[in-house]
């Protein structure tokens, strides 16, 4: 089982048994429980609407609302990286 704070992240999207529609703040999408024979599991994703577009975690790591946290350019380049690999 993963740690708290990696679920919270993540989200319980990939993870049987949490509800899909609970997603963590780094939005993630769901990719381990599709079945192969599944037609969902070939879906190309539109673009700009998943992962750090729509990323609560990289929104308030680029406007600093948590806390006034800022982030140098390059952490931020690395979050977002981190994001859109899933």
């Amino acid at each position: 089982m993963f740690n708290e704070p990696y679920v919270t992240l993540v989200g319980g999207a990939q993870f049987s048994g949490i509800d899909p529609e609970r997603k963590g703040i780094a939005g993630a999408i769901m990719a381990e429980n599709y079945a192969q024979s599944d037609p969902e599991s070939h879906v190309t994703l539109r673009p700009m609407k998943h992962l750090s577009y729509t990323s609560k975690l990289i929104d308030i790591t680029m406007t600093g609302s948590h806390y006034e946290v800022k982030v140098d350019p390059v952490s931020l380049h690395q979050l977002i990286a981190w994001v859109d690999t899933n």
